[in-house]
């Protein structure tokens, strides 16, 4: 009964760990839109030509510059080429005329292309909306005209770029807009004080994020850096295997920390209408990485942590019902760990007490515990009450180094360390001597020279660093 109670504990655990990850996977944080009617297979897009059209505006004639969009633009442009294998048509500072240009040159492309390019148009610089409508504005566009429908008709809509992707439920296009940096219009009275922000866009086959929520401005960064949202995507393409959803995930997580405390805090988001899974920095042969992988690291890690932290409450609650030992309650409630565990010890097999007439024991002295070499799985010697025991690694004319560790390389010192049994405590103790290489209680805790540490039966301990696990086992 109690073996079919522990084997449905770790069942739960595996369907509560399994269900924590999926809600972790959809919790984070980020605003996605799914048009549920549009759902793809789940298939990477792995093979397809990749082009993308990368706009920078930041010297503009007759409104105020901005700090980074030139700069957002190059480094993105590099990063995709570099990265994630697109071929990259690059604006900076263009006009309405060169603007149009461009997206003309870009659809023509795209055109040429397999109906399975994967598109992906990047923007910085300032936009506004107007009538539900956004539009990006070119360097040379003058706003003293005043009427928003004019300045409208003078910009580039972003409608006119989608329609150059002609994204469709069988196809994959990215549109990413790092703009509404500012307000361009606050001096513009006929705009009133609300010319910021973005409107939703959603279309199937469109993966659409924005640098900040719609309605709302960006920072526009330091001269000379990148703009924080563009920023993040370019340190986070830096790693490899990570899905659309999951990459900006990770961005506007950064992004949301870093602006939090700031004059323009940012919220960025994404508008999704469903399309094929989709990995901008793919993993090569020697990367063990994507989304199933973490799937099963976390996953794992969960069953195990819950399956123990379960199984460890039930045999300590069992014990305590039945007055006996946990090694002895797991042992009864779980058969099979008899063939791993001692019979009467109380210990592991790891650390075997040798029997009262094992010739290390001294009759002229109360043999306290004994001294193992782990890495050699030997006992060394005895301890007993009323003699410290001095480590090192040569023999000295007045007898005071009384352990001898072979050590031809120096990482033991000639007085190393010291053991010895406290019998007020009830304990042994452990002290350093100024060694070189220090002694440790574990990997990381180095020992202070000249201090006692209190150790436990069984506890391991490290002469220089790693190279000489050692432990002491209390005597029967």
């Amino acid at each position: 009964m109690r073996v079919l109670l522990i084997n449905w504990l770790i069942a739960l655990a595996l369907i509560v760990s399994s269900a924590a990850f999926a809600q972790q996977e959809d919790d984070r944080g980020i605003v996605i839109e799914e048009n549920k009617s549009f759902i793809q297979p789940l298939s990477l897009i792995t093979g397809a030509k990749r082009l993308a059209l990368i706009v920078g505006n930041q010297n503009y004639t007759y409104i105020d510059p901005l700090a980074n969009p030139e700069k957002d633009a190059r480094d993105l442009a590099a990063k995709l080429e570099e990265l994630a294998g697109f071929e990259v048509i690059l604006g900076l500072n263009l006009g309405f005329d060169e603007f149009q240009r461009k997206v003309e040159q870009f659809k023509e492309s795209l055109a040429a292309s397999s109906p399975d390019t994967v598109g992906l148009v990047f923007y910085a610089g300032h936009g506004f909306e107007y009538d539900g409508v956004n539009y990006l504005l070119p360097t040379d566009i003058d706003l003293s005209v005043g009427e928003k429908q004019l300045i409208s008709q003078s910009s580039i809509s972003l409608n006119y770029i989608i329609d150059a992707l002609e994204p469709s439920s069988d196809t994959l296009d990215i549109v990413i807009l790092d703009a509404c940096r500012n307000d361009p219009f606050q001096n513009t009275k006929s705009f009133g004080r609300n010319g910021g922000g973005w409107a939703k866009v959603e279309q199937a086959g469109l993966y659409v994020s924005y640098g900040t929520a719609p309605g709302e401005t960006a920072s526009d960064g330091e001269p000379g850096k990148n703009g924080v949202f563009t920023g993040f995507i370019l340190e986070k393409m830096e790693e490899p295997g990570a899905e659309l959803d999951e990459f900006f995930k990770k961005v506007r997580k950064e992004v949301i920390r870093e602006t939090r405390h700031k004059p323009v805090p940012q919220n960025p988001v994404v508008f999704s209408g469903s399309y094929k899974p989709f990995v901008l920095h793919e993993c090569g042969p020697e990367d063990n990485c994507g989304s199933w992988h973490m799937w099963i690291l976390y996953g794992s890690l969960g069953t195990v942590a819950m399956s123990l932290g379960l199984g460890g409450l039930y045999i300590r609650r069992l014990a305590a019902k039945q007055k006996q030992s946990m090694v002895d309650a797991l042992k009864e409630a779980v058969p099979l760990s008899k063939l791993i565990l001692p019979s009467d010890t109380g210990l592991d097999n790891r650390h075997p007490v040798p029997p009262k007439t094992e010739p290390l024991q001294d009759p002229e002295g109360e043999v306290v515990g004994y001294l193992r070499h782990d890495r050699h799985n030997k006992i060394i010697t005895a301890i007993k009450a009323d003699k410290v025991l001095t480590i090192g690694r040569e023999k000295d004319s007045q007898g005071l180094v009384n352990v001898l560790i072979a050590d031809t390389k120096g990482h033991i010192g000639r007085f190393h360390a010291q053991i010895g049994w406290d019998n007020g405590r009830k304990c042994f103790w452990l002290m350093d001597k100024g060694s070189k290489n220090g002694t440790y209680l574990d990997k990381e805790q180095k020992l202070k020279p000249y201090e006692i540490y209190y150790i436990n039966s069984g506890q391991t301990f490290y002469l220089a660093s790693s190279r000489h696990p050692m432990s002491i086992l209390k005597a029967e």
